[in-house]
């Protein structure tokens, strides 16, 4: 059987014209890791690492389980397991170790850049201290104010992904900055069409 015959089989299971469509259209978009680009993917992360003034995190625990988590445990469990303190404690180390300068944040994919801006604005930069409600890591209410000044201060917040795109880039720049962030903003992985990866 042929891939062609499988898809027909499992688009005939919809009967709704519009989800078929919207089906072939996720499909179509569909971004896909190769090997190579995850494995630079995990060198960069590594060579992150490296450095004492440099934290390599997440914006969610791995509690939400997400594709980010999922990439990092399965395609390397060890630099999970290895450096699984930091990516756990980012906020408290963040506060207690004042030699930090940059803060690497790890994620697969970032295409329209409003759920990063959101982490930011909703709460790690918010203005107010709120409780965690969405896996985000936990800053307790009477350090808030000063681990807000030490984001708002590092020299550098880098964006870490096997993808992105300019429109994310773009979204996240001027949040970060309405947002108070004082230091410069970097992207890197492989940039993406947005239009080839958004669907309607």
């Amino acid at each position: 059987n042929s891939l062609e015959e499988h898809l027909y089989k499992w688009l005939s299971l919809f009967k709704c014209k519009l989800e078929i469509n919207a089906l072939l259209y996720v499909l179509a978009n569909h971004q896909y890791f190769y090997p190579s680009d995850i494995s630079n993917f995990i060198s960069k992360i590594e060579e992150f690492q490296k450095n004492s003034n440099v934290i390599v995190t997440t914006l969610k625990e791995a509690g939400d389980n997400n594709g980010t988590h999922r990439l990092l445990t399965l395609r390397n469990s060890d630099l999970w397991r290895n450096k699984g303190s930091e990516f756990k404690n980012f906020p408290k180390r963040l506060i207690t170790d004042k030699s930090v300068e940059k803060v690497v944040f790890l994620s697969d994919n970032i295409l329209s850049g409003t759920q990063t801006s959101k982490s930011f604005a909703e709460y790690y930069l918010r203005e107010s201290h709120v409780n965690n409600s969405k896996d985000y890591f936990e800053v307790l209410k009477t350090n808030f104010d000063e681990f807000k000044n030490r984001i708002k201060t590092l020299d550098e917040i880098i964006f870490l992904s096997v993808k992105y795109t300019r429109e994310s880039k773009q979204t996240i720049r001027e949040d970060l900055l309405r947002l108070g962030f004082k230091g410069k903003i970097s992207f890197e992985g492989i940039e993406v069409s947005f239009e080839k990866c958004k669907y309607e």
